[in-house]
């Protein structure tokens, strides 16, 4: 295990720089979870020139340029070459772009280098040597390997080596080395063994969530023979496949490190076992990360507590320092948000599902050039951003079709002089935003409701809600997904969709009266009936409860009438309206009217 070395000021004011703290903290080793997914693939918790600059804080690093090092930069790999390299770089540019080709936060190199050969301190048991420098990662080391130190290679001469250095002192090329641990001439040298320590260690955090599909091809990074590999470490738990034509079974996410039992909590925790099966190995780079870095832990989130089902999501809300808005269902992207220190956290902003239920229309995700994130139900516009140069990311969560009436309206906005758009479920948001200069453009889609899902109707239809046992055992029905969310939070009985109505104005208004004598409601799509009981029976106007069809071609709703308790009853249901006409409850009173 690697000792701890006090700071010295040089590193003490790098650490601050990078907003690191230089003191002490009591953060303990969990073996079942050594450090977070989402901390472990933070691939932007560094640039370059910071690394640099980290590096140049210790005075006797074997990779600083302010010691003369550089490497070979990594460029690229296809399975048909393999790794590409290109002109020599400092230590901190090899560093940062193998990070970035794969996804892997550079912290996490710099501990791994720190605990295999000293090199980054200049501590090591082989100094700076060319013996520490070309097996700088220990990748293809083995247990036996690193004891004997049997390889013995020279670039550029030697059958099978790399033509490059294995890397530079003050501008010299260093080609060979002797009786290193490497078992391969192509994986020995600083840049070899940075970017093959890379892959290795984000292959294995992918594999072992079950991700066979998992491969980096983007540029002159072409890992599409990734997915034909079979996968042999440690795994966390769950039922899944770790080869590609494997069936999925599943795995308990438990292996033995050094006699003793470990639960593997993160695919993290599971690539370092598999990179080192070792605890003093593991428990020396959780050290070092922990006294360089801070926490390997994410920033801890509230979880979506109205989840309560296997569909419905929270729709989180976050935004970057300068302001840009970004929304998604996904805790792990909204997480690698946050701790990547780019978005801050803001809450729920309305809600959705991620798996579609009858009725739900697809709202995609996109990432624009600018930072921001985009959402929207158009496939169009989506496919059209991207041809632009949005960043896709597919299908986010499931919404309704916009104007109905089964949840809440979110509406699009978009302000000029900042150039975003915000997307809000709250009417009283939405006149704020506009009154700041923000253009309204409309409905984008419906908010699930949290509360109770219907399906949605057709487009230019909208739900009727029916309510039963209410005082004096009457009913109830209500076209606004409000009225009836609160009913149901406040203990009614919600008796489901009763009927679908207009959206069109034009469309014959259905009056909702109430009589606070009896206590009940009466709807009416007699404008008459309405004048008469207003102005001689007590009644009081409500307004325009909904719209029905102007024609008699839709269903029609009938209503009856109970003498006895002066309730009004109203059913599509020709079968319901029979049973309580023959029973001598209510009387017929004929078609109401109809639906659309």
């Amino acid at each position: 295990m690697i000792k701890r070395k006090l700071y010295s000021l040089a590193v003490l004011a790098v650490l601050i720089s990078l907003g690191v703290s230089g003191t002490a903290h009591a953060y303990t080793f969990d073996q079942n979870d050594i450090i977070d997914d989402s901390v472990f693939n933070n691939f932007n918790s560094m640039n370059a020139g910071q690394i640099d600059t980290f590096l140049n804080g210790f005075p006797s690093s074997c990779i600083s340029t302010n010691n003369g090092f550089s490497a070979p930069d990594p460029t690229g790999y296809n399975p048909t070459n393999g790794y590409l390299y290109g002109a020599p770089v400092s230590a901190g540019q090899v560093i940062y772009d193998a990070a970035q080709a794969y996804g892997l936060n550079p912290q996490v190199l710099l501990s791994t280098l720190q605990k295999e050969e000293g090199t980054v301190v200049g501590n090591g048991p082989y100094g700076c040597s060319a013996l520490a420098l070309s097996a700088v990662a220990g990748y293809a080391c083995t247990d036996s390997d690193t004891a004997s130190h049997t390889y013995t290679y020279t670039n550029g001469t030697d059958p099978g080596t790399l033509s490059t250095p294995l890397f530079y002192s003050h501008g010299t090329p260093v080609n060979s080395v002797t009786n290193t641990c490497v078992n391969s001439p192509l994986k020995a040298g600083f840049t070899e063994q940075v970017i093959r320590a890379t892959w290795l260690l984000r292959f294995g955090e992918q594999r072992s969530h079950g991700n066979v599909s998992w491969a980096v091809i983007k540029g002159n990074w072409d890992n599409s023979d990734d997915p034909q590999s079979c996968y042999g470490g440690p795994t966390t738990a769950g039922t899944f496949a770790v080869c590609p034509s494997a069936a999925a079974t599943y795995h308990d996410g438990l292996l033995t490190i050094d006699s003793t039992a470990v639960q593997v909590q993160s695919g993290a925790t599971a690539a370092l076992y598999w990179y080192t099966p070792h605890f003093p190995g593991n428990q020396s780079f959780y050290n070092i990360f922990t006294q360089w870095f801070g926490s390997t832990k994410s920033v801890p989130m509230p979880g979506c507590t109205v989840a309560t089902n296997t569909t419905r999501s929270c729709i989180w809300f976050l935004t970057s320092p300068t302001g840009k808005p970004y929304y998604t269902s996904s805790v792990a992207l909204r997480q690698d948000l946050v701790d990547n220190s780019v978005y801050d956290y803001q809450g729920i902003a309305f809600y959705g599902n991620v798996v579609p239920l009858t009725g739900n229309i697809p709202v995609y995700l996109l990432d624009s050039p600018a930072g921001d994130g985009f959402i929207t139900a158009s496939k169009a516009e989506y496919d059209g951003l991207v041809a632009i140069g949005y960043t896709g990311r597919g299908v986010d969560f499931y919404a309704d079709p916009g104007n109905t009436n089964t949840g809440y309206p979110v509406f699009r906005l978009y302000s000029p002089t900042m150039q975003i758009h915000k997307w809000v479920a709250s009417i009283a948001d939405r006149d704020y935003l506009i009154a700041q200069g923000y253009n309204y453009e409309g409905v984008a889609f419906t908010s699930i409701s949290t509360v109770r899902q219907e399906v949605a109707p057709p487009a230019g239809q909208e739900l009727v809600y029916r309510f039963g046992n209410m005082a004096g055992s009457t009913h109830f029905w209500t076209e606004d997904v409000y009225e009836r969310d609160q009913m149901i939070q406040a203990g009614y009985t919600y008796e489901g969709a009763a009927w679908r109505a207009s959206q069109t104005s034009t469309s014959a208004p259905v009056y909702r009266l109430y009589n606070p004598a009896l206590g009940s409601h009466l709807f009416t799509a007699d404008a008459w009936e309405k004048s008469v009981l207003i102005s001689t029976s007590g009644w009081q106007d409500e307004g325009i409860a909904w719209y029905g069809n102007p024609s008699n071609a839709g269903a029609p709703v009938y209503r009856l009438y109970n003498p006895k308790s002066y309730e009004h009853f109203f059913t599509t249901d020709a079968w319901e309206k029979s049973v309580l006409v023959n029973n001598g409850t209510f009387r017929a009173e004929g078609n109401a009217w109809y639906q659309p």
